[in-house]
């Protein structure tokens, strides 16, 4: 388990403060927590860690998807994902697909 905790740190890390894909504050503020509890769980020991209840909010907000939280390798990225994502939310789209298809 220790090696999932850092890897989640590891990634919190990369999109929050490398890739700047969402502040400690507006994380804080979305999960509803605290920024201070945000804080703890990007520190690089396996004392803190987010609640897995958190986890599918914690993808949504970081743009990423749960195998990229825990350091799984996938054939489809994150922007695949957010297309199928698009695509199942917007039924023109998928009739405009469906024709460019060729598909009934």
């Amino acid at each position: 388990m220790e090696q999932y905790i850092i890897t989640i740190k590891e990634m919190l890390i990369k999109r929050i403060d490398t890739d700047q894909v969402i502040s400690r504050a507006e994380l804080a503020r979305e999960l509803g927590i605290s920024k201070a509890a945000v804080t703890l769980w990007l520190q690089l020991d396996d004392k803190t860690i987010p609640s897995p209840k958190y986890y599918a909010d914690i993808c949504r907000l970081l743009k990423i998807t749960p195998n990229d939280l825990f350091g799984f390798k996938s054939n489809i990225s994150s922007d695949e994902l957010r297309l199928l994502e698009a695509y199942k939310a917007n039924p023109e789209m998928q009739e405009a697909i469906k024709t460019l298809l060729k598909i009934n």
